[in-house]
């Protein structure tokens, strides 16, 4: 029943994008108002009994180009909202936290290392998460590096880890007993190598300058995995061969010792994933023979370099694309999107990597001509988190996700959406690190026209399975995350936002399209 006779007017006839809260029994409604050329964020707070407390609406910022999001922690509220960057450039999040008395606590731009970017990656140390990405915010493209806590909050400042002036790209990044080991691109107009460096706990690089590792081969970063402080690399060459190069990440200088598992000619061999399951490393490897086909197969490698079950055995014939893999609960569990029927599977191994189960298992499937892309997965300490990309015809892509348990258990057959895109908006690529408490981090590149002339921005989500969130936001696997944290819920509060402003420029842009003659392609 409705407890007000009518409704109550608290804006004006220019004012929208309302959003509201509940804190120390009254609630806060913030909401956008034009003013000329630029916007206004105000507030007003209100009774539970009807009684506006604020009249007139007090104004929390100026200079606002989208509406404001507010959340609560049962005794203050957070409200962010988008507008011009302080660097002149594009848009940031902004926001402020207000007391149950309605002050306003000084807005300030969140920070945004990771604006204006392309291809993150992540790894959990222990007690933070080191994010990697590329950045062309300073000149060349670069690759920096940014901690975060198990909250989402930022610690320190960014630390650039490649070359002054050189072009760097495709980073990956692992955690070893020491610190964190990264290795990308370095390109020019005629050469191409990897180039690796360390950094530490503390986020402070160890190494004085990059390492050269070798020459660049194949069309993607190499496959990294740690146990103790031994460092795996294998590579992307597609040949003869099956080899991997080892590291002594603890030694004073960075040296490969590169060891051949498989030499068998007239067969190919393509790295696809590698991990430790404590003293061993599986290596995920699709195998290619002229006139048999092709298989993604599984061999393991003792400490000391030395292939322990000849070719392995075969997760699945025919062979699989973006195929990955992660240990937990002394089970591998690897998936793969199929190459003929573009579905995402999956197949668990027992710690030896024999197979579980008779037969690989469907994790989501395509639907009304759309497409499967670039699964990831992780293990979060209890279930492997797996994503993947979803393409819609001419549309977006979502990233999605659901949860594979050591038993085999699939939570979200079909998966549920992490990150979602928009038309125009296409996710480059997505990364998955967890802290091994339940929670993940989810990172993908997201173009953002807001941007000056339109770049990427990687977007970061916390998802989990553990806690309930009540307050609106559904960045979890399961619907649901976490709120440990203000920092957190800052996250979480600018990937709600860029979802709803997403969702407008869609109702915009079918509103437009509403009086157009019929097209012979539609959205479905």
């Amino acid at each position: 029943a409705l407890l007000d006779a009518a409704p109550m007017a608290l804006g004006q006839g220019s004012d929208g994008w309302p959003a509201v809260a509940h804190a120390s029994g009254r609630y806060l409604v913030a909401w956008r108002r034009d003013a000329g050329a630029n916007g206004e964020i105000v507030s007003a707070r209100v009774g539970s009994d009807g009684t506006v407390d604020d009249a007139p609406a007090r104004v929390l910022a100026v200079g606002a180009q989208t509406g404001p999001l507010v959340g609560s922690d049962g005794s203050q509220f957070l409200v962010a909202w988008g507008g011009a960057s302080d660097t002149g450039y594009g848009t940031d999040v902004y926001a402020t936290t207000v007391g149950a008395d309605g002050q306003n606590r000084s807005p300030k731009a969140l920070p945004h290392p990771v604006s204006d970017q392309a291809n993150a990656v992540a790894a959990w140390g222990g007690e933070s998460f080191l994010l990697v990405w590329e950045s062309a915010a300073t000149g060349p493209r670069a690759v920096v590096a940014q901690r975060l806590d198990a909250s989402g909050t930022l610690i320190g400042e960014p630390k650039v880890l490649s070359r002054q002036g050189s072009y760097n790209e495709l980073p990956s990044v692992v955690s070893y007993d020491g610190g964190y080991f990264v290795t990308w691109r370095e390109k020019s107009d005629i050469a191409c190598s990897r180039q690796a460096t360390r950094v530490g706990r503390d986020g402070q690089p160890i190494d004085a300058a990059p390492t050269r590792l070798g020459a660049c081969t194949g069309d993607r970063d190499p496959a990294l995995a740690a146990g103790g402080a031994t460092v795996a690399i294998a590579g992307d060459t597609n040949d003869a061969t099956l080899q991997v190069h080892w590291v002594d990440a603890a030694a004073s200088e960075i040296s490969l010792r590169p060891v051949t598992l498989l030499d068998e000619p007239g067969a190919s061999h393509f790295v696809n994933d590698i991990a430790f399951n404590g003293e061993e490393l599986m290596v995920l490897y699709s195998r290619q023979e002229p006139g048999k086909g092709g298989a993604l197969r599984a061999l393991r490698a003792a400490a000391n370099g030395a292939a322990i079950d000849g070719a392995g055995v075969t997760v699945t014939e025919g062979g699989g694309i973006y195929a990955r893999l992660a240990f937990g609960d002394g089970t591998f569990l690897v998936v793969w999107r199929g190459a003929s029927d573009g579905i995402i599977n999956s197949r668990r191994l027992d710690e030896r990597g024999t197979p579980l189960g008779e037969a690989k298992v469907s994790l989501a499937e395509p639907r009304n001509g759309d497409s499967l892309l670039l699964p990831r997965v992780v293990f979060d300490g209890a279930a492997f988190a797996v994503s993947w990309e979803r393409r819609y015809f001419e549309e977006r892509d979502d990233v999605q996700g659901t949860l594979v348990w050591p038993s085999g258990e699939v939570t979200h057959p079909g998966g549920v959406t992490l990150i979602a895109g928009a038309h125009n908006q296409v996710a480059l690529g997505s990364a998955l690190a967890s802290d091994g408490q339940q929670r993940t981090l989810v990172s993908a590149t997201i173009f953002d026209p807001g941007l000056s002339n339109g770049a990427n921005r990687v977007q970061l989500v916390f998802a989990s399975h553990v806690d309930a969130l009540d307050r609106g936001c559904t960045c979890g696997l399961d619907g649901a995350a976490p709120v440990p944290s203000l920092g957190w819920w800052l996250l979480c509060v600018a990937f709600v936002a860029s979802r709803w402003r997403a969702r407008a420029r869609r109702r915009r842009r079918d509103q437009a399209n509403a009086a157009a003659p019929p097209r012979k392609f539609s959205r479905r």
